[in-house]
Order: C-alpha cells, then sequence, then structure tokens
C-alpha cells in the first residue's frame, strides 16, 4: 500500500518526488548523509514557499486593502508551505534519531578503545582521530603545538603591554 501525499495535486511531480521521499518507507533505507541531504532539499523547498507566501500576502494586502480577503490569494502557496513544513518535521525527526544512533555507536568505539589502552591489549577499532604528532611524534617527546599568526600576535602584545606596564611602576 501505497502512502497518500496530501494536496498531491497541488505539487509539480518534481515537488511529490521530493515529498514521496520523506514518507516513513521511503526514509528507513537513508543513511545519515543522504538524510542531511534530504533535508536540505525539503528545507530550501519550505523556506521558498514559506517566504512567496508572505510576500505575496504582502503584496495583496495592499492591493485588497485588508488582510482577511488577501489570505484567500495564494492558498494554494500556503498549502504548499503547509506540506513541505510536515514534510520536512519527518526528515527532521528521522534524521535526529539516526544522529543519536550513530553517536552511541561511535561512543561505545570510543569507550572500547579506551579500555583495551588501558589494558594493553590491542583495540577491536581504530579510533577515529589521534595523529602521531598529538600523540608525542615519532621521538615519544612532546612536541609543541604550531600556533597561528593571530596567536603569535596577541602573545607579543601582551608580553610588550606587560613590560611597559612593569617599567611605569619601577619607573615611581
Amino acid at each position: 500500500m501505497t502512502a497518500r501525499i496530501p494536496h498531491a495535486d497541488t505539487l509539480t511531480a518534481a515537488e511529490t518526488e521530493l515529498v514521496r521521499a520523506t514518507l516513513p518507507d521511503n526514509l528507513a533505507g537513508l543513511d545519515e548523509e543522504e538524510l542531511l541531504e534530504l533535508h536540505a532539499r525539503v528545507r530550501r523547498a519550505r523556506n521558498k514557499y514559506s517566504t512567496l507566501y508572505r510576500r505575496q500576502g504582502a503584496k495583496s494586502v495592499r492591493a485588497k486593502r485588508a488582510r482577511g480577503s488577501a489570505e484567500d490569494a495564494n492558498h494554494r502557496t500556503l498549502v504548499k508551505a503547509e506540506v513541505f513544513e510536515d514534510a520536512l518535521g519527518r526528515v527532521s525527526h528521522r534524521l535526529a534519531a539516526e544522529a543519536k544512533s550513530q553517536a552511541k555507536e561511535l561512543r561505545s568505539q570510543r569507550l572500547d578503545a579506551a579500555r583495551a589502552a588501558r589494558s594493553g591489549a590491542p583495540a577491536r577499532r581504530k579510533a577515529p582521530g589521534g595523529s602521531q604528532a598529538r600523540r608525542g611524534g615519532a621521538t615519544g617527546g612532546p612536541q609543541r603545538a604550531r600556533r597561528t599568526p593571530i596567536q603569535t600576535k596577541v602573545s607579543a602584545s601582551t608580553k610588550g603591554r606587560n613590560k611597559r606596564n612593569q617599567s611605569r611602576r619601577d619607573a615611581r
């Protein structure tokens, strides 16, 4: 049984396909990256029709001199904005569940790696990150972190200000 898309008669074929992609059966097979891409597409469509509805409404209020009668003029745009708002809610909910699941899996991997490191046994899976420079490099000794130009400038400025303040105190 295929799910019915509300107000499908007001949507174009491309919009119908986009809304169809947000139905629960179609969302189930998507991974986090695909969900993020779909979320962005649906959000763009929702923003497009929400903005268009507001702009059309503002123009028709001025022309009809009444907000109540101006509302009926762009009913189709309002319907599209609501359809995409519902679709965005479905994708957002599924994306949040997928992100939570991924975070839980990553956390368990990191905990396993930390436990293995404590016991001296090799980890089951390599933990993400952890370059050789962060662990002390090839020599095993601590290495200095490189400073950005801004950090260097701020440090020099602070050192100069402190020396000037000290010399003023010494001159008293």
